[in-house]
């Protein structure tokens, strides 16, 4: 069984007490996992799995804890399944040096959204419909969030994430490498529908509240909207960006 004291004790010899944190849910756990990239530091999984097969597929020993673990760690916010997995972040790569390699063509940029859930969903659907990479401000951006890995279902193994300083700096760079910069806005006049995808395509969500700001907008290409029913006044945010990236998805072929 799991041993915190000699956990944190390991951590803390290694240098890695403050950069290491925990993820859980089945998903989230096995996609990091097989993530070449992501530094494992520890596998937990629930005592009732201790004599079954459940660790015949992992390269690391897992070690075996009951349910008062994970409510330590997860303080019951996250269904986990019976899975934790201790990690370290992604080390970062800078904008410039994807568009030097010219790697990615389709981005999802987020001004203002900062709810870990939220932006867990739209990272699972811009995976899912092809995105290369998720631009968000740092500040925006809880790295270490479970309900964030949870929410995105091991999606987040599968992306690019850009986590900068100024987005609006790199909204600007993006137009420069030749990127079309569609903002999603309500109150638009033009439809999403009517949308030609262009080779490379940059996609700005705001925050349900206020939206993009003034900033953002006066950099934007193109202003569109979802066209909705009048007996409703706005989509969830995560719900706005999987129309979205569906209509444009289906609009390619």
């Amino acid at each position: 069984m799991i041993n915190f004291t000699k956990m944190k004790q390991k951590l803390k010899k290694n240098n890695l007490s403050n950069s290491a944190f925990w993820i859980g849910g089945k998903h989230a756990v096995e996609s990091a996992l097989k993530n070449p990239k992501r530094k494992i530091l520890e596998l937990v999984l629930h005592k009732k799995f201790q004599e079954t097969k459940h660790n015949q597929n992992f390269n690391i020993k897992p070690v075996y804890a009951d349910d008062s673990f994970f409510k330590k760690i997860f303080n019951n916010e996250i269904p986990h399944q019976g899975y934790a997995l201790l990690i370290e972040k992604i080390q970062e790569v800078n904008l410039r040096y994807y568009l030097e390699q010219n790697t990615i063509f389709n981005i999802v940029a987020l001004d203002g959204i900062t709810d870990p859930r939220n932006i867990g969903s739209i990272i699972r659907t811009s995976v899912a419909f092809g995105c290369d990479a998720i631009l968000i401000n740092k500040k925006d951006f809880n790295s270490k969030s479970f309900l964030l890995y949870k929410a995105a279902s091991g999606a987040i193994e599968n992306i690019i994430i850009l986590e900068v300083s100024n987005i609006h700096n790199e909204i600007k760079l993006l137009k420069s490498n030749n990127f079309w910069v569609v903002g999603m806005d309500g109150s638009a006049t033009q439809s999403i529908y009517d949308y030609k995808v262009e080779l490379k395509n940059v996609l700005i969500f705001g925050s349900e509240n206020l939206g993009m700001k003034k900033l953002m907008i006066e950099n934007c290409d193109t202003i569109c909207k979802i066209p909705i029913s009048p007996n409703i006044e706005s989509l969830n945010v995560s719900n706005a960006v999987a129309a979205t990236l569906s209509i444009l998805h289906f609009n390619k072929k």
